[in-house]
C-alpha cells in the first residue's frame, strides 16, 4: 500500500496538469480573485475540540519564512476546498490523499497540487508541498475523534 501511494505521489508531481485533468471535473476557469496574503491577514485559531477547524497558512508561512522562503498567498477557493477536504479526511479518518482531493475545490476554481497529513498535534500543521514553488495557497488542520490532526493544502 505504501509503495502504490509513493508512485501516485510521484506521478501527479511528475504529471500535474494530466492529473488534474483526470481527477476533477472538467469545464472550471481559473480563479478570478486571489487577494495577497496582507489584504486577508489568517491567525493561528486553536483548535483543541474534535471538529474545531483552524485555517493554517500563517503555520505554512511561518515554516517557509525559516527556511527564507516567500509566503504563500492566500486564495479564499484554496482556503474553501482545504476545509472542506480536511473536514471530510478528518470525519473518516483518512490519513493520506483520497481518489480526487480536487472534487473539493469549489466551482470556479482550480489547483494545481494538493498535499495533505494526519499526525499528532504536537507535530503542527504538515503536508508535502508547504516548501514547493507556487503562488496561491489555502491550508487547513481538523482535529479527528482519534486526537490527531487532518492537515490539508491546496495550491497553485
Amino acid at each position: 500500500m505504501r509503495l502504490s501511494l509513493i508512485t501516485l505521489f510521484v506521478v501527479c508531481l511528475a504529471f500535474p496538469d494530466e492529473a488534474q485533468a483526470r481527477f476533477r471535473l472538467r469545464g472550471r476557469a481559473a480563479c478570478a480573485g486571489c487577494p495577497s496574503a496582507a489584504a486577508v491577514p489568517l491567525a493561528i485559531a486553536p483548535a483543541g475540540e474534535v471538529g474545531a477547524v483552524q485555517d493554517a497558512l500563517a503555520e505554512v508561512n511561518a515554516q517557509r519564512a525559516a527556511r527564507g522562503m516567500r509566503p504563500y498567498l492566500l486564495c479564499l477557493q484554496l482556503q474553501e476546498a482545504a476545509r472542506a477536504c480536511a473536514t471530510y479526511r478528518a470525519r473518516w479518518r483518512i490519513v493520506g490523499h483520497l481518489q480526487s482531493d480536487f472534487v473539493f475545490l469549489p466551482p470556479g476554481a482550480r489547483a494545481s497540487c494538493t498535499g495533505c497529513a494526519a499526525w499528532p498535534p504536537s507535530m503542527g500543521f504538515g503536508a508535502c508541498e508547504i516548501f514547493g514553488g507556487y503562488t496561491y495557497a489555502g491550508a487547513a488542520t481538523v482535529r479527528g475523534a482519534d486526537g490527531l490532526n487532518y492537515c490539508h493544502l491546496f495550491l497553485k
